[in-house]
């Protein structure tokens, strides 16, 4: 049989057996709801061996329920005298005292209809039960063990006051968890780790109500100055419970880093190194986590990763007490991240305007390294660095040459050249001085040109009268000429004189 390890709530067990037993009715057979089968977790055993039978009793308490097995003797290839069944056999209920091999639940006891027992072991021996009963009413339950433990224990009780022949006896209790721990040492002393081969007659404990023998363990005690004991102990259950227990640790007070900033270049890595105090910390377990994982990653050791250029910031975190410390991470460039830069880009052909700040972005980055970091950087990466420069540059001059061909294709022919077109003939001129040497040569010469005749009409008609002279010439001659006749008809042919005229006026 299969080891199943199914964890089952109170509340999950007693909906079981609800729906596997109804009312039991006096002078009747039992009636019963349809079953189902149900996982229980085994609380509690106790195995005795006597008269050619070996009896297993299953326990859970919580649900008070009882699994009784007796199997007949079976030779003597069994593990030990506490565990006499062969390991990994499966026993069935024709091996068994059918009469011993029943259930008890809520007090009543239900006989089994078919059953089967399998004591588990692996190359280290003893690891637990397993089992499964049908009762006679179909109803199954599968019998396993609980999940072994793991982690660490704060113990709150200490006993080592007792003494004898084999040495110093000791307990360690968990009250939370009615957990206990028991070593036998000769001549402790303080200060020294003793191993299990150093333990006399005890070596085991109870974890869950279920008693189990040490595969492994270690055991330290020490008194500090003020005459506090400590003990940090560990140990690995044969049913695979790996615990470290401790009883008034050391509390850790703080932590610190080898550095509170660094530079990393990029697809590099540090090492921070992390001390926790005091010294004697008990816990000197901590944490890492980064500000910012896409620019710089951290291990469990403390082993820093630069994944890309920026800052981040490193924390370590102490588990007893959640103390912190912190070091703020610069990533530089490097001949492999300009070398993505760059690899990154289109090809030259492919430039867009819109290239433009990955471009210089990728040249500033190969300008920030130092002579070895550049001499890393490929040739051929590099010319593809330059050829994109010398397109976006193409692209940039033709752009701006076409500005100025479009203001000098916006102008009149020279002949229709007039004074009203002086502002935009300057302003295209302007344009075009302002171009470098290689965005004039993008202008064609025809424009050119055109921009220079229309320069040179401009001259000539700026070059004459202007336009009111010459009306205010024509206006003026006219008059002087009106004057005259008017003179000729009034003093010669009238023979009025400059008296008369003036009379006129005065009448007026």
């Amino acid at each position: 049989m299969k080891k199943k390890l199914v964890l089952m709530t109170p509340a999950l067990m007693t909906m079981g057996l609800l729906a596997g037993y109804a009312n039991v009715q006096k002078d009747s057979a039992l009636v019963y709801a349809e079953p189902e089968a149900t996982n229980v977790i085994i609380e509690q055993v106790t195995s005795y061996y006597s008269l050619g039978v070996v009896g297993v009793n299953f326990y859970n308490n919580t649900e008070k329920m009882t699994f009784y097995f007796q199997v007949k003797e079976d030779g003597d290839s069994y593990i030990s005298a506490n565990h006499k069944l062969n390991p990994n056999k499966e026993y069935t209920l024709s091996e068994m005292r059918a009469d011993k091999s029943y259930a008890t639940i809520d007090e009543i006891e239900y006989p089994y209809k078919s059953a089967s027992l399998e004591l588990l072991s692996d190359a280290d021996g003893f690891i637990g039960y397993s089992a499964s009963v049908t009762l006679e009413d179909d109803t199954v339950y599968n019998i396993v063990e609980a999940e072994p433990m793991s982690g660490k224990m704060v113990i709150d009780v200490y006993d080592g006051g007792y003494k004898d022949d084999n040495g110093t006896w000791i307990t360690l209790e968990d009250t939370e968890t009615g957990s206990r721990f028991y070593f036998v040492i000769s001549d402790i002393e303080d200060g020294v780790t003793y191993t299990l081969s150093n333990f006399n007659k005890s070596k085991y404990c109870y974890i869950g109500n279920r008693y189990w023998n040490y595969r492994d363990a270690t055991f330290k005690r020490t008194t500090d100055d003020t005459g506090l004991i400590h003990v940090v102990a560990t140990v690995l259950t044969e049913h695979g419970d790996s615990l470290t227990l401790k009883y008034n640790p050391v509390a850790a007070t703080g932590v610190a880093l080898n550095k509170s900033s660094t530079t990393i270049k990029y697809g590099g890595n540090e090492t921070l190194i992390a001390t926790v105090s005091p010294d004697d910390a008990d816990n000197k377990s901590v944490t890492w986590s980064s500000s910012d994982e896409s620019v710089a990653t951290v291990d469990e050791a403390g082993k820093v990763t630069a994944v890309s250029v920026g800052s981040a910031v490193i924390t370590v975190t102490t588990e007893d007490g959640e103390f912190n410390a912190v070091c703020a991470v610069t990533v530089t460039e490097s001949a492999i991240s300009v070398t993505n830069r760059i690899n990154a880009l289109p090809d030259a052909k492919d430039v867009t305007l819109n290239d433009e700040a990955a471009i210089k972005k990728a040249r500033a980055a190969y300008d920030s390294l130092d002579a070895d970091e550049k001499a890393l950087v490929s040739q051929e990466t590099l010319k593809k660095l330059t050829d994109d420069e010398a397109a976006y540059q193409n692209l940039v001059d033709t752009a701006a040459a076409n500005k100025v061909i479009e203001l000098i294709d916006a102008l009149p022919n020279a002949s229709d050249v007039t004074v009203n077109d002086k502002e935009a003939i300057e302003a295209a001129r302007a344009a075009y001085e302002s171009l470098t040497d290689a965005q004039k040569a993008k202008v064609p010469a025809d424009k050119l040109q055109k921009l220079v005749d229309d320069e040179n009409a401009l001259k000539s008609i700026s070059s004459g009268l202007p336009t009111g002279a010459i009306v205010g010439i024509i206006i003026g001659s006219v008059a002087v000429a009106g004057l005259g006749g008017f003179a000729l008809v009034w003093f010669v042919i009238k023979k009025k004189t400059w008296a008369d005229f003036v009379a006129i006026f005065k009448k007026k």
